[in-house]
């Protein structure tokens, strides 16, 4: 059972290189990526990769999210790693598939990139809000999540998040390609 001081995270930028433990092992990894499951209207947390090991030795596990025991903004607490379970074949991994990739509208115009991915907490689920492609989304994947709030807190309203709703936003298969706007760009 997940803890109730558990914390969530906004931004994948901010989860991204977290630090994992297997707590049947006591094994450190590092998390790098995030998978959801495609088609919901605003999908919930799959699972995590996570890479063990550092270059030759490095390998990738996959954790569903049941497994996820403590969720924390210092560490992610799981109950360990396999390699024998595999995300499935639709499924989007939101750093590999989606970050740095294009929305394109009805019509095929290109209009903004995914900077970063807007993620809340509902009940004991993570769900996918949206898409950010403001400047604010930038400075966070520069490591800059500090000069990032300070911005946006700022009364003057020229930084804001720029948020694309998930509901209106369709990876198109197969991936990597760029991300489908399901309504005409205004």
């Amino acid at each position: 059972m997940r803890s109730e001081r558990s914390v969530a995270v906004p931004y994948l930028s901010a989860m991204l290189g977290r630090r994992i433990e297997d707590e049947r092992t006591g094994g450190n990894g590092r998390l790098v990526d995030v998978v959801v499951q495609q088609g919901a209207k605003f999908p919930p947390v799959k699972g995590l990769v996570v890479q063990t090991g550092r270059s030759r030795s490095a390998r990738r596990h996959y954790v569903p999210w049941s497994d996820v025991r403590d969720f924390k903004p210092d560490r992610i607490l799981v109950k360990g790693y396999s390699d024998s379970s595999d995300a499935d074949e639709g499924d989007i991994f939101l750093y590999r598939d989606l970050l740095d990739k294009q929305i394109v509208d009805m019509d095929g115009y290109r209009i903004v990139r995914v900077s970063d991915i807007r993620i809340a907490k509902s009940g004991g689920e993570l769900l996918v809000i949206g898409a950010d492609v403001g400047v604010l989304a930038i400075l966070r994947r520069l490591g800059l999540h500090g000069l990032a709030e300070r911005l946006r807190s700022e009364r003057s309203g020229i930084f804001r998040d720029r948020i694309v709703p998930w509901n209106l936003v369709s990876p198109m298969g197969p991936m990597p390609y760029d991300v489908r706007l399901r309504v005409p760009y205004r």
